[in-house]
């Protein structure tokens, strides 16, 4: 990452099942390096019965915060992980307000009472 991450339009990186005997990196992992040089989680899918695959990449302009990244992110910054280009991604998501407008994950979502009695 050090080394590409100013040139580099993304990566692929394949993960291995907990199952599988091959040892990898997992995606939580990756997703701590990629932030850290002001990159993104873009895409997940299947690669066979033992692994897959996930897309990182540099993240847009401006491009959304979800609240879960940014949590990760201030991790990041409290230890000391967070490299320049990361810093100034985040410099500039508080400054246009991008970061103020982080979106919940999806399974955080409630679903309105009404339709809970409904159902």
């Amino acid at each position: 990452m050090a080394e590409n991450c100013s040139t580099s339009s993304g990566i692929w990186t394949r993960f291995f099942k907990k199952a599988s005997v091959v040892s990898s990196i997992n995606a939580s992992g990756a997703l701590d390096i990629v932030l850290c040089y002001g990159w993104i989680h873009r895409q997940a899918r299947p690669y066979d019965e033992r692994s897959r695959l996930g897309r990182f990449a540099p993240r847009r302009p401006k491009s959304i915060w979800s609240k879960m990244n940014i949590k990760r992110a201030e991790i990041l910054i409290s230890q000391g992980k967070m490299k320049p280009a990361g810093r100034r991604q985040v410099a500039a998501a508080r400054s246009d307000g991008r970061w103020d407008r982080a979106y919940s994950p999806p399974c955080s979502a409630k679903l309105p009472e009404d339709l809970i009695e409904a159902l």
